[in-house]
C-alpha cells in the first residue's frame, strides 16, 4: 500500500505557511525527503510531514512576517 501523498500545495496548507515558506522548509536538511519526484513536481508522504510538523510546531507558530490584514 502506498502512503497518502501531498503535493507542495498540500504541504503549504498542512503546515499553515505561505508557498514561499513551504518551499524554503522543503529545502531544509531535516525536512522529509520527497516520496517521489514526478513530472508534476515533488510529492511527500503525509505521515512523515505530519511528524515533522509536530516536532517543529513551536518553530511554525512564531508568526514571523507581516500580520494579515483584518476585515
Amino acid at each position: 500500500m502506498s502512503p497518502a501523498l501531498l503535493s507542495m500545495k498540500d504541504v503549504t496548507e498542512l503546515l499553515g505557511v505561505s508557498e514561499s515558506t513551504a518551499h524554503r522548509l522543503a529545502r531544509r536538511e531535516d525536512f522529509p525527503a520527497p516520496y517521489e519526484v514526478t513530472a508534476g513536481g515533488r510529492v511527500w508522504d503525509r505521515a512523515k510531514v505530519e511528524k515533522w510538523k509536530k516536532a517543529h510546531a513551536s518553530e511554525l507558530g512564531r508568526g514571523r512576517g507581516r500580520p494579515r490584514k483584518s476585515g
